[in-house]
């Protein structure tokens, strides 16, 4: 038998066509031994084992070991699960074990998301579906099938599928295999799934804005949504109308089903989109609704000095539905009616100008009569009379192109192609789920019609971002909407034409122009403080979206040898360190530490950029002391985090309860690793000073947080070690560097190519003797004699915290001995790059050079191989291996 963690078991088994007359699809689900991993019974803790399989095949539907049947597409499926064992005895229970399928709930809610997502089904109480199957049902919906078509399209693929495997006896009606679910086991199913997305097409819905509002509250529904009373059985109808909200571009915006079109049952959606509009900066600069003179002072309450137009659809309507079907001149005189409302060379088949004034409308009107007056009923003339009100008072000027709901009929048609489930009446729940899926699909294709021609596919309403889900909207005034589920996602749609209409606004232009000159002098500090040339500055700028646990999952996705990378991790981070010239300034494991860290840095910053930052710091109580200033900043990172909840949520980890876990960061010694980013990216609000972590990842040194506002652009660098549950440390100006700064601009490399003669760095010709300065150990010359102010060459004193690793890269000669053909850590005709050498110490056991020939100083023990030493010094398996082999 394959190994249970065989990559075949992580999918369906499909026998081919040849071979599957018989034979079904099968799945085998059997998380603990296929993912090695263990399970705990719910009851007592302790670990369960895998006893069997649920492989017995009898006419008795009661007994648990019977595989389950699953509704799929191409033929159904048969679930194979295991069943795990409790040793320990339930209470109430003589038998000493229980036991727990591998797809029940008890144990499903155990494992990790990664492997729940290779559960390709869903299971209900009495039946389950595959993911395939419900993918193909919901696709349906979102092109307006009803839920009989769904079941009768599910059936002929069955049958089909049976044809091709069976061609010789294709008995469909009683082939248990071929079984589909009904339009009742797929309603159920539908609103099942609905419950979990819900707030997702919500929030979807609550992200579009507008220019223009199309109010359209005269849409009957073709179906009777109300419910069956209970004493009598009589069917009551609660609602008849759906009100709808729309922008320029066809995108509904907001709705709701009403027993009538009063303006009462919508007065709660107007208002929640004046505070969406707000929030997102977006003018509403008309509405456009089909009884204006008798709305417009309530409109008017909520969008002061919005203009109010009549709907041009419906103005027109009420004059076309006067003339009788009988009449031949019907068809032309509605052509030639919808041209009084267009401008002079406004001639096709579209209005592509806004209409004209109320002057040129009532004109075009004067001449319609004219030629048509003596045609025309009287019901019709008294329409065109009412129109010429409107008209008068501008309800029909100054309408842009595209606007208002002659599109809307489109909408209606798909609307209640939807709602035809089936049957005659519908439920408000089956109501609301249906209108909310048809409504995502129609906004999806509006949306990309404006980008492409092709063919529009919907986009699945699981990619929506968490962060984006808002408070949900009411349908029906009886029904309360709760929160879903929350749901992981890559990314999320941006509203391009909403985004560039909020630029226009005075405001937001002075901020754009002080935040990119603000970047500008932050990128120009942090260049000049970054030794890397090399660094991708966009990169740079667009990891302040980025967090830093997601780096390091990767990492340990990597690390599947589960090796101690803790030293690895410290030379990591000092080689980051060195790329800024900083080094590590070591602050206490007390829980304590970012705050802390970033206590020393904003003192170091207070004598720096006193000018700047001093009373912005005195005005939060800082600059006091260090320990006060920790305490300080926990106070005030609670407050701002607390006050800005929903600005910091995506900044949150996946389980993590809000504000109780924000809460806990008010008491003393409290820190949670997981939500370390939202310490960096608060605290550099409240501060407005830049934070950048310099982490112990070499695919990511830096992750940057800006303030919305700065103060000062020169960042505040913090070190952060992720080994263990990580730990911040302060950073101060490396020592290596604090020899002489005009000796480190002079560097020379005399004698580098011409070593024909015995002594360098004696004439005017060395930039270092032209400024009467010794030869640094930066230098690279050859054979040098330059002593000018000491009696040997200067040497950088440094206390080393970690040793070198000379001539790792070299291969010996000899046989690996000290006195081999090849010596590191040693001065010969040019200096040696070794800091040890440089520091003027000798090697010790924690260097991991090879062959070394400094022996200043005594070693921890000298007895030991220089090849020992050198082993014990590694961090990597894989590199000793290689080396070993090498040497």
């Amino acid at each position: 038998m394959n190994s249970p963690k065989d990559g075949r078991f992580d999918r369906v088994i499909e026998i081919p066509y040849a071979s599957a007359k018989l034979i079904p699809k099968v799945f085998l689900w059997c998380p603990m031994r296929h993912n090695d991993i263990t399970i705990f019974c719910p009851h007592h803790g302790c670990p369960l084992r895998a006893a069997g399989w649920t492989d017995k095949l009898d006419d008795s539907r009661t007994d648990p070991r019977n595989p389950r049947l699953i509704y799929d597409l191409n033929g159904n499926l048969i679930l194979v699960q295991a069943y795990y064992e409790c040793s320990l005895l339930l209470s109430g229970n003589e038998k000493p074990r229980h036991r727990y399928l591998s797809a029940s709930a008890e144990v499903m809610s155990q494992l990790p998301p990664h492997i729940v997502r290779l559960f390709p089904i869903i299971l209900q109480q009495r039946c389950g579906v595959t993911f395939r199957l419900y993918d193909y049902v919901i696709t349906g919906i979102y092109q307006g099938q009803n839920f009989l078509e769904l079941s009768e399209g599910i059936a002929a693929m069955n049958y089909r599928a049976l044809m091709r495997n069976n061609p010789e006896n294709p008995k469909f009606d009683n082939d248990v295999f071929c079984a589909y679910p009904g339009n009742d086991k797929l309603m159920d199913l539908f609103l099942e799934q609905f419950q979990i997305t819900k707030d997702l097409y919500e929030s979807d819905m609550k992200k579009r804005v507008a220019k223009v509002l199309s109010c359209d509250h005269t849409f009957k529904t073709s179906k009777h949504v109300g419910v069956t009373r209970e004493d009598d059985g009589k069917f009551v109808c609660q609602f008849q109308n759906v009100f709808l909200g729309l922008n320029e571009n066809g995108e509904v915006l907001t709705w709701r089903f009403t027993k009538s079109t009063a303006y009462s049952e919508i007065d709660d959606l107007i208002k929640e989109l004046k505070t969406r509009f707000d929030r997102e900066g977006v003018p509403l600069e008309m509405i456009i609704v089909d009884d204006c003179c008798h709305v417009r002072n309530l409109y008017e309450r909520i969008f002061p000095g919005v203009k109010i137009r009549l709907d041009l659809f419906h103005a027109c309507s009420r004059i076309v539905q006067t003339i009788s079907k009988k009449d031949s001149y019907g068809k032309q005189f509605s052509s030639e009616l919808s041209l009084i409302l267009r401008r002079n060379g406004d001639l096709g088949t579209e209005r592509t100008t806004s209409t004209p004034g109320s002057d040129e409308i009532e004109a075009n009107l004067e001449r319609l009569l004219f030629s048509w007056k003596d045609r025309l009923s009287k019901e019709t003339l008294h329409q065109l009379e009412c129109l010429r009100k409107h008209i008068q008072k501008g309800c029909l000027s100054d309408i842009p192109p595209g606007c208002g709901t002659e599109k809307n009929e489109r909408l209606h048609r798909h609307i209640n192609r939807s709602l035809l489930c089936g049957v005659s009446k519908i439920g408000p729940e089956l109501a609301i789920a249906v209108m909310s899926c048809a409504l995502f699909a129609w906004n999806c294709k509006r949306q990309i019609n404006r980008l492409t021609s092709r063919a529009k596919p919907v986009m699945p309403v699981e990619i929506i971002r968490e962060g984006n889900l808002s408070s949900p909207q009411q349908h029906m005034k009886q029904f309360e909407i709760s929160h879903a589920e929350d749901f992981m996602s890559t990314r999320s749609k941006v509203n391009f034409p909403g985004l560039v209409e909020r630029l226009k606004t005075r405001s937001i232009v002075d901020y754009i122009i002080q935040r990119v000159l603000h970047l500008q002098d932050f990128i120009d500090a942090f260049t000049e403080r970054c030794k890397n040339k090399t660094v991708d500055i966009l990169a740079f700028l667009w990891s302040t979206s980025l967090k830093t646990e997601k780096f390091i999952e990767v990492e340990k996705k990597m690390n599947s040898l589960e090796l101690d990378l803790t030293a690895q991790h410290m030379d990591n981070l000092i080689r980051n360190l060195s790329g800024f010239n900083l080094e590590v300034d070591k602050i206490e494991r007390d829980g304590n530490c970012f705050f802390r860290a970033v206590a020393s840095q904003l003192n170091r910053h207070l004598r720096e950029y006193k000018e700047q930052i001093e009373g912005h710091c005195t005005s939060l109580g800082l600059g006091i002391s260090e320990a006060f200033d920790t305490r300080r900043l926990r106070e005030l990172f609670v407050k701002e985090v607390s006050d800005n909840i929903e600005e910091y949520r995506d900044w949150m980890t996946t389980g993590v309860n809000g504000l109780e876990e924000v809460y806990k960061f008010s008491q003393d010694g409290f820190f949670a690793n997981e939500v370390g980013d939202l310490c960096a990216r608060a605290t550099a609000k409240v501060l407005k000073i830049p934070i950048v972590i310099i982490t112990a990842l070499p695919s990511t040194p830096t992750v940057p947080f800006l303030p919305h506002e700065f103060l000062t652009t020169t960042p505040i660098y913090i070190a952060y070690d992720h080994s263990g549950p990580g730990h911040y440390d302060a950073t101060k100006v490396s020592s290596e560097n604090d020899c002489d700064e005009q000796a480190k601009e002079t560097r020379c490399t005399c004698g580098k190519n011409k070593k024909n003669k015995h002594f360098f760095c004696v004439s005017g010709k060395c930039p270092c003797h032209k400024v009467n300065h010794s030869c640094t150990r930066s230098c690279r010359c050859y054979n040098c004699k330059n002593t000018c102010n000491s009696n040997e060459v200067v040497k950088v004193t440094k206390s080393l915290k970690r040793g070198c690793r000379c001539g790792v890269g070299q291969k010996s000669k000899g046989d690996g001995e000290p006195n081999a053909s090849h010596k590191s850590c040693q001065d010969s005709l040019r200096k040696s790059k070794c800091p040890c050498v440089a520091g003027g110490i000798g090697c010790t056991e924690v260097c991991r050079c090879f062959n070394c020939g400094n022996i200043v100083q005594a070693r921890a023990d000298p007895g030991k191989s220089p090849k020992r030493k050198k082993e014990i010094g590694r961090p990597s398996l894989h590199i000793r291996g290689k080396r070993d082999q090498s040497s």
